[in-house]
């Protein structure tokens, strides 16, 4: 079982003693930094720290920094998420364009 709690990860009750909730905020910012950079626009990116074949116990509110989960649960949080705004379908492609772009 991997808990989040008081901003740390905790797994079988002990403390890890990593940075990844850390890294995943700060991958999410650096991810909406270059959204901003190609597109002008800003996105909602929301950092996911995913722990594959673990039990993830945290309250996955939307004031939460960073959100835990495992493999299984990461679609349906996906698919009924409510972003803080609508986001554009030409939004999306003018994204899926940039980044497009931004690979080759």
């Amino acid at each position: 079982k991997i808990e989040f709690q008081d901003g740390c990860l905790y797994r079988m009750g002990h403390k890890i003693k990593n940075d990844a909730v850390n890294e995943a905020i700060s991958l999410a910012k650096a991810a909406n930094e270059l959204f901003f950079e190609l597109t002008g626009r800003r996105y909602y990116v929301k950092p996911i720290l995913v722990i594959a074949g673990w039990y993830c116990k945290c309250n996955n509110g939307r004031d939460m920094p960073c959100l835990l989960m495992n493999e299984k649960q990461v679609g349906a949080w996906i698919k009924n998420d409510t972003p803080p705004s609508k986001i554009d379908s030409k939004d999306i492609e003018l994204l899926r364009i940039k980044l497009e772009q931004y690979d080759a």
